[in-house]
């Protein structure tokens, strides 16, 4: 279980990182969408402007907590 960890937390391992864990969720549910879509509906789904909308709002929390002060 340390890989999870060594994702889910900051540099110092102990640190819980909500935008890893956003990002981690988000890249779980694109590829369940991309699954979906395209197996049981059949049509094309665009996994490229749906990781674009999750890397800006990953990119919005990390400077949201840069400002904030929590990261290092």
């Amino acid at each position: 279980m340390s890989w999870f960890t060594d994702i889910a937390t900051g540099p110092d391992n102990e640190t819980h990182e909500p935008a890893n864990y956003i990002a981690l969720a988000g890249a779980v549910v694109g590829l369940g969408l991309e699954s979906y879509v395209t197996i049981i509906k059949g049509q094309v789904f665009d996994l490229s402007s749906f990781g674009l909308g999750l890397g800006a709002i990953v990119g919005a929390l990390g400077a949201a907590q840069r400002l904030r002060g929590d990261a290092k």
